[in-house]
């Protein structure tokens, strides 16, 4: 009975606190630290802020900006724009388990290793456009558990293997010298296949070949070929060529090993021959 009373009594109390935790989770604290020409994201911000806005600076992303980055466990946004980050390195932004936008575009990122996003399970919304990206490792996507929004608008990406676990409801693709050969068949099939929205789908065209410039990659017409996993006649006659030159080079040699295995024989017998008289 007294248990009872006592839960009674504290029930409204634990309620109380819940809700003010609640509160506190919610509440927005937002820093700008744009242009002011920073080569380090600073050690001094508000460890409460949730939404961090680097634009417009000299930011590296090396590895004292990345320990730096740890600090700032709460961000569920974090702005990058025009930067100087050129490489996405292993574990970037490991401890910002929050983080719901990460926008990285305009700098000159050439190079993502495969663990950059690790941790960000929470991630929707990721802005890679306007970098010099020229092609992904399908891999780096799969932590990207809850990714809705994927930029990858203006880079130098020509193919892009859709990795297995993409779940996204919206891509940009167009400023990219996309090729149209038959490798670039299974995005298409994957942009009309899935929910996704390809954005700005007329201007997201192919570049090479030049027989499909101006075609949409989501429209684009492939040949029948691209659709079978056999040998071209090609390869085949390149294949018959390859045997019947190997076989015609093998009869031939053992057509004179054995001739001249017949002279060293009739050599030998004509010399005993002698010998024997």
């Amino acid at each position: 009975m007294k248990a009872t009373c006592i839960l009674i009594l504290f029930w409204p109390l634990f309620m109380l606190i819940l809700s003010d935790e609640s509160q506190t989770f919610k509440t927005e604290v937002k820093c700008n630290f744009t242009k002011q020409n920073y080569y380090l994201i600073p050690a001094d911000i508000n460890k409460e802020v949730t939404v961090l806005d680097l634009s417009y600076n000299q930011i590296t992303l090396n590895i004292t900006d990345t320990s730096i980055l740890q600090m700032y466990y709460l961000l569920t946004e974090l702005y990058l724009i025009e930067n100087s980050v050129i490489i996405l390195c292993n574990n970037s932004f490991g401890n910002l388990s929050n983080l719901r936008i990460l926008n990285i575009c305009r700098n000159s990122i050439h190079i993502i290793q495969q663990g950059a996003f690790t941790g960000l399970t929470k991630l929707q919304q990721l802005y890679l456009c306007q970098n010099k990206i020229l092609q992904l490792n399908p891999d780096i996507f799969v932590p990207l558990k809850s990714l809705k929004l994927l930029n990858l608008q203006g880079n130098l990406i020509s193919y892009f293997d859709v990795p297995q676990l993409f779940h996204l409801e919206l891509i940009i693709l167009h400023g990219n010298p996309w090729n149209c050969s038959c490798s670039l068949l299974n995005l298409q099939n994957w942009l009309n296949t899935s929910n996704v929205t390809l954005e700005n789908e007329n201007i997201t065209m192919c570049s090479y070949p030049d027989i499909l410039k101006y075609y949409s990659i989501k429209t684009v017409p492939y040949k029948a070929e691209c659709y079978s996993k056999l040998p071209s006649p090609i390869t085949e006659d390149l294949q018959i060529n390859f045997q019947s030159i190997s076989n015609s080079t093998f009869n031939s040699s053992l057509n004179n090993l054995t001739r001249n295995s017949g002279n060293v024989l009739d050599t030998n017998i004509a010399e005993d021959s002698i010998l024997k008289n």
